[in-house]
């Protein structure tokens, strides 16, 4: 996870939860795009390395992990042997034409400049390689019922902490721009509500009118059933083809 701040990683085991809800739409991207026959995979704000060695294992070629952190990419209990670079993705340190799969999972919602990441990964990839990412959208997040949204205090946690909370809908035109053939997916299966989702809320940037909120929510919820609980947060999932000569 890249920052366009100096707010922190969250905790590895919340990155890996994270990870975790979207391991389904993750393998089914992968496959899609048959992984196991990519030579040189980059992926990006690989952070602790929980996707990473998720990569190594589909692949039979070398997986690069790069992150801004480096303290995250050492520290992390990914597989040690994966390369690791650090780096900003929107300046990548490596060759045009250089690689044939990149992955992204909550990346461009943190960078400065996710116009020039996308034109750096179009750059550096392969005729014939893609670029997958998976962003979220809090403008499209659902919660029912009404008194357990956190919305509004995501959207601004979210801004405050430097990233933007709308990326996922922006995706599809930032890889045309790039001038790479797009294909655009949304996650297939609604799940149950996520406790952790207050854990990560709690480490972003809040108000103190907005903490107390948040705890409010927090007590709220634990008086709703979970069957009776709606919290959907959509996903964009984005395919983005460099054409071959």
């Amino acid at each position: 996870m890249e920052h366009a701040t100096d707010y922190s990683l969250p905790a590895e085991r919340l990155l890996n939860r994270q990870a975790g809800w979207l391991a389904p739409a993750r393998s089914r991207l992968l496959r899609r795009v048959a992984i196991a026959q990519r030579d040189l995979v980059l992926e990006l704000g690989a952070a602790y390395g929980g996707v990473t060695a998720e990569l190594a294992r589909r692949t039979q070629g070398l997986v690069v992990a790069l992150d801004r952190s480096y303290p995250a990419l050492k520290q992390g209990s990914g597989e040690a042997t994966i390369p690791a670079v650090q780096a900003n993705v929107e300046q990548l340190p490596f060759g045009s034409a250089a690689f044939d799969l990149i992955f992204g999972q909550h990346v461009f919602m943190w960078l400065s400049n996710p116009s020039a990441a996308m034109g750096e990964c179009a750059r550096v990839l392969r005729p014939g390689g893609v670029t997958i990412l998976v962003e979220p959208d809090y403008g499209g997040l659902i919660e029912y019922p009404a008194a357990l949204s956190l919305k509004r205090l995501w959207l601004s946690a979210l801004r405050q902490a430097g990233a933007d909370p709308l990326i996922g809908r922006k995706l599809p035109a930032l890889g045309a721009t790039a001038g790479l053939q797009v294909r655009t997916f949304l996650l297939e299966e609604i799940q149950g509500p996520e406790p952790a989702r207050f854990e990560l809320l709690e480490q972003l940037p809040l108000a103190t009118t907005e903490a107390a909120e948040l705890r409010r929510v927090k007590v709220a919820a634990q008086e709703v059933a979970q069957s009776e609980q709606l919290i959907h947060l959509p996903y964009m999932l984005l395919i983005a083809k460099k054409s071959t000569p």
